[in-house]
């Protein structure tokens, strides 16, 4: 895959979905792109896609989760 395929997609996807990126998150991305280098870019786009919405519905429920589960420890602290 050239450098400015997977920079496209990089900046379409991670920069969309992880604005605060992580060490283990672009290693992560990159090895997934380097696995799916032989494929089409059609196809790549649309497995991406479906990455980029797992990742980013992942982490939205983890951050409501923590956020009631802080209100909880919140109401128990009060009580």
């Amino acid at each position: 895959m050239t450098m400015k395929i997977k920079e496209h997609i990089r900046g379409r996807y991670l920069h969309d979905y992880n604005r605060l990126e992580s060490e283990g998150s672009k290693a992560a991305y990159n090895t997934l792109y380097d696995r799916l280098s032989d494929l089409p870019l059609k196809t790549l786009d649309r497995i991406i896609d479906v990455v980029a919405d797992l990742c980013h519905y992942h982490e939205r429920d983890g951050f409501t989760e923590g956020v009631k589960l802080g209100v909880r420890l919140g109401d128990e602290l009060r009580s």
